[in-house]
Parts: structure tokens; C-alpha cells; sequence
């Protein structure tokens, strides 16, 4: 038994109470945005790292990408089931069928679905329109570039991506879920 429990959001307080027997001990405890960082971050070269993989097909590869006159749309989170690429992939793929010039760039890290996501984004009739990188440390040169920051999650806790696009004042747009009503 602990004599507190701090969560990000009032999301898991439920799940947690009924494991514990108890909720009185649970303190949300938002995350700190470090707007200097993010700033500071934003305004570094982009750099990848040894083990980044990127699926890009402008031949100037994301620069490219960024410095096209297209619109730009970013997603950043781990290749997971709630982080939703697939059904992000489907509906920037409709999209492209009305506004075919748009992008849109995939940011993850670790995550068992790299490679399913990759598959499914290579398949789709606008696959051209699509950058997908695994493994950048600091995507935010990439993020303040875009025009628009898109959170597809199923399940969130407090999600640092959308105030890191806050911070860079990308417009973001997000699912309907718990953790992003403070938007």
C-alpha cells in the first residue's frame, strides 16, 4: 500500500482506485511542460540517429518534405495499437483523394507496430504523401515545419506531443478522448 499515487489525468484514477481498494491517496499531477527545451530543441538542425529508419519519397527526403509548398501534417508517438497510425493512415489516404498535394510525417520510437504501420502506409494509394521515421531523439526542428499536429490515440494519459505543438504553435487537432480535455 503506498501513501500516495500521482497520475497525469483523472483517466486511470478508476483502474488504479479499484486495484488499490482505495482513491483518496490519488493526486493528479499534470506533466510539466519545459517550454524552454521544446524551444530550444525546435531551433537545433535535424539530426537522426544511428538507428533511424525513414520512409520518405521526395528525393530530398524530409527536408524535402518540410521545405515543399504542401501542407503538413505530423503525427509523434510510439508504433503501438492506441497510438492509432492505421486508422490515421486510412483517413489521410481519403483525404489525399480531395487535397492530393498534402503530407503527412509519422514520428515514432520504439513499438512493436514500426513495421506493420510501414506495410499498411505502402499500400495505400497516396503512399507517396506519407514520411515515416523511426528513431529521432529530437523531432521538434520537424514538428515546428508542420502544419498541423494530429493526435489519433485511442486512450491517452496527458499527452506531452500536444504541448509540444502548443509550445511551437502548431494547431493541433486530437481524437475524442480522455487526457486531452484540458485542449
Amino acid at each position: 500500500a503506498y501513501d500516495k499515487v500521482a497520475v497525469v489525468s483523472k483517466e486511470p484514477i478508476g483502474n488504479i482506485s479499484e486495484i488499490s481498494g482505495k482513491s483518496d491517496n490519488i493526486h493528479i499531477v499534470p506533466n510539466i511542460n519545459n517550454y524552454m527545451e521544446i524551444l530550444d530543441n525546435s531551433q537545433k538542425d535535424i539530426e537522426f540517429d544511428d538507428d533511424t529508419i525513414m520512409m520518405c519519397s521526395n528525393p530530398g527526403g524530409i527536408r524535402g518534405v518540410l521545405e515543399s509548398p504542401a501542407k503538413k501534417f505530423i503525427t509523434i508517438g510510439r508504433f503501438s495499437e492506441e497510438k492509432n497510425h492505421q486508422m490515421l493512415l486510412e483517413a489521410f489516404d481519403e483525404f489525399c483523394d480531395d487535397y492530393p498535394d498534402t503530407q503527412l510525417i509519422i514520428i515514432g520510437g520504439y513499438g512493436p507496430l514500426y513495421f506493420r504501420t510501414r506495410r499498411s502506409a505502402e499500400k495505400l494509394n497516396h503512399s507517396k504523401n506519407i514520411t515515416i521515421i523511426r528513431s529521432v531523439s529530437n523531432p521538434m526542428p520537424i514538428l515546428k515545419e508542420c502544419d498541423l499536429f494530429i493526435l489519433p490515440s485511442t486512450r491517452e494519459g496527458w499527452p506531452m506531443t500536444v504541448m509540444e505543438a502548443n509550445t511551437l504553435d502548431v494547431p493541433v487537432m486530437t481524437s475524442k478522448i480522455g487526457g486531452t480535455d484540458w485542449i
